[in-house]
């Protein structure tokens, strides 16, 4: 566990301070050397108007989700790079998404992560909480950036509330970190749940304020079961 902690502290020093403004960029067939990442997502996003997507409304429950991110070969390490509207996505230099999966229900999550947990013979997961003025595009892929880069030897996991994704957002980000306490609290359950043994919280910004509150909510409701597993 302690290994751990390094790797993901070390993590934090990789994360831009002004992070560029990105969306879920679908990956072509043919990614070439391309690696991926697969990050679990847990939510309280609403889905947008459109269907389309998770925008900053916030839901009351918990969306489940499974992104499988392409890796560019040609970067440097802490380098995250978009596709811009002026050329096609490039695998061997954008981050791209491969996969996207949603689950129909906390049961699936779980079973899915149990699955991962067996594949990769891990026990452990850290779960990233971004901070204020992110996307959820944005969280998923710099985790992703930050989880292969560092080789994090645990699942991938991160929660997503509902911020702005503005500069000017503060005030809406402020209150919805209030309310995604019970959120965060939700998606520790159901790592639990699915056989996880050691959780390891990387908090940015904004979402350490959030963290901190969930683990006083926790402590307070004396949820030792989920407690008991956090480094």
């Amino acid at each position: 566990m302690t290994e751990l902690r390094s790797l993901v502290l070390a993590g934090i020093l990789m994360l831009a301070a002004c992070a560029p403004r990105g969306v879920f960029t679908p990956a072509p067939v043919d990614r070439g050397g391309a690696e991926e990442e697969t990050i679990f997502v847990g939510t309280t996003r609403q889905v947008d108007d459109d269907g389309f997507g998770f925008g900053f409304g916030r839901a009351e429950t918990l969306s489940f989700l499974r992104y499988d991110i392409s890796i560019p070969e040609n970067r440097e390490p802490g380098e995250l790079s978009w596709p811009p509207q002026t050329r096609k996505p490039d695998p061997d230099r954008d981050f791209l998404t491969a996969t996207e999966l949603v689950f129909r229900s906390p049961e699936a999550f779980r079973s899915a992560l149990a699955a991962e947990r067996r594949r990769t013979r891990q026990t452990s997961a850290v779960v990233y909480v971004h901070g204020f003025n992110v996307n959820m595009a944005e969280g998923v892929y710099r985790f992703a950036q930050m989880h292969y880069d560092l080789d994090v030897p645990a699942i991938a996991v991160t929660y997503s509330w509902p911020s702005r994704g503005s500069a000017l957002g503060y005030l809406h980000d402020r209150d919805s970190a209030l309310f995604a306490r019970s959120g965060l609290e939700d998606l520790l359950e159901e790592l639990v749940a699915s056989g996880i043994r050691e959780i390891a919280v990387v908090a940015h910004s904004m979402g350490a304020s959030l963290t901190m509150e969930t683990l006083r909510q926790m402590a307070l409701t004396r949820n030792s079961r989920v407690l008991n597993r956090i480094g």
